[in-house]
């Protein structure tokens, strides 16, 4: 007999919790949804932004910042091509400014980035340079091309990290 007690007492308890357990399974439905939505948003959104993306920065990566680099020679006495990078990396701002409406803080990034490294490009401009100052620069430059280079890498990874 106590088993059987056991069952009915089981059962009764099953009855009572069936309501609640049927108002509960269409919540969790609907958030599963809803978030399973939001999700295939966001994919659809960062394939858009991916696109632009590349669009964008691809020629840069590519060509533009490594042509850059190799546009500044030192002659012995100064180091010349300056204003070429600058445009360059001018270039590189003005192609940046979709970010500024759709990632301020990615574009704020690229902007100081890109007006730091003018600044220095801008301060040794037509200024006698030594052999070991010149070193020091191009060291400085290269770092400073690399850190612009990274930072759009990271951002496109992002694109890919859900």
């Amino acid at each position: 007999m106590d088993i059987a007690n056991e069952l009915k007492f089981t059962w009764s308890v099953l009855v009572n919790l069936s309501p609640i357990i049927g108002s509960v399974a269409p919540v969790v439905a609907l958030y599963y949804a809803k978030q399973k939505y939001k999700w295939d948003n966001r994919k659809e959104i960062n394939m858009f932004e991916v696109e632009i993306f590349k669009e964008i920065y691809s020629r840069f990566l590519i060509t533009d910042l490594p042509n850059a680099k190799k546009m500044l020679h030192y002659n012995g006495n100064e180091i010349e091509g300056v204003d070429e990078v600058n445009d360059v990396l001018n270039d590189l701002r003005r192609s940046s400014s979709y970010f500024e409406m759709a990632d301020v803080k990615f574009y704020q990034q690229i902007k100081t980035r890109q007006q730091n490294l003018e600044d220095k490009l801008t301060s040794i401009n037509n200024t006698d340079v030594s052999d070991e100052k010149n070193e020091e620069f191009r060291y400085m430059i290269d770092s400073e091309i690399r850190e612009i280079i990274k930072l759009i890498s990271n951002k496109y990874q992002s694109y890919y990290k859900f």
